[in-house]
């Protein structure tokens, strides 16, 4: 028996380990590199959603306000959130091309006033349609921060006039407004009442 001898050089083993090593790394890296626009563009979209999911979430209120319509409306915003804070509001007006805005003050935790001049509450009230009667359904947008992050949202409140006794004289009324929300119901349109000729 013949013995055969092999000489193998060391240089050109490691050439060839590294050769192999390196087009693996090469094919992992460009698989990732297909993979990585596909996963941001979704996980930005799904960020941004999942944000807005987050916040519109975290504003979980009451709206309420009982006041003499010759006085400023004070709105009580009541939060169950104690994270969120209320910065201000705006009651949009379609007699007017801008919307009356108030800041909101927070009096205890959870709790958020804003006041609003009797002028404005009354064009408010006058701008929207009619829907129960004298009771109507208007928009309040609220700004809000919650966990750093600002957002904004409509929500829909009912109000309607009445009278309060007069704290003068006890058989004395005063016109007064009332506000309770939000509405969580879809905005009622108005049926059409054909004119009579």
């Amino acid at each position: 028996m013949t013995a055969i001898q092999v000489s193998i050089d060391p240089v050109l083993i490691s050439a060839i380990l590294l050769g192999i090593v390196g087009a693996i790394a090469a094919m992992i890296g460009a698989i990732a590199a297909m993979k990585a626009p596909a996963q941001t563009k979704r996980i930005g979209a799904s960020s941004d959603q999942e944000i807005e999911a987050f916040l519109s979430g975290r504003l979980s209120l009451i709206v309420s306000a009982q006041d003499r319509a010759s006085d400023p409306l004070k709105l009580r915003f009541t939060l169950s959130d104690p994270k969120v804070a209320l910065l201000r509001i705006e009651i949009a007006n379609q007699l007017d091309s801008g919307a009356g805005a108030a800041q909101c003050v927070e009096t205890s935790p959870g709790i958020f006033v804003a006041s609003v001049e009797p002028r404005v509450v009354q064009r408010w009230y006058n701008a929207n349609p009619y829907w129960d009667g004298e009771t109507k359904l208007l928009p309040i947008r609220v700004f809000y921060m919650a966990k750093g992050l600002a957002a904004c949202r409509t929500v829909w409140v009912t109000m309607s006039p009445l009278t309060i006794p007069g704290s003068e004289r006890p058989n004395e009324r005063h016109p007064a407004w009332s506000i309770e929300g939000p509405f969580a119901r879809a905005i009622p349109r108005l049926a059409h009442v054909p004119v009579q000729q």
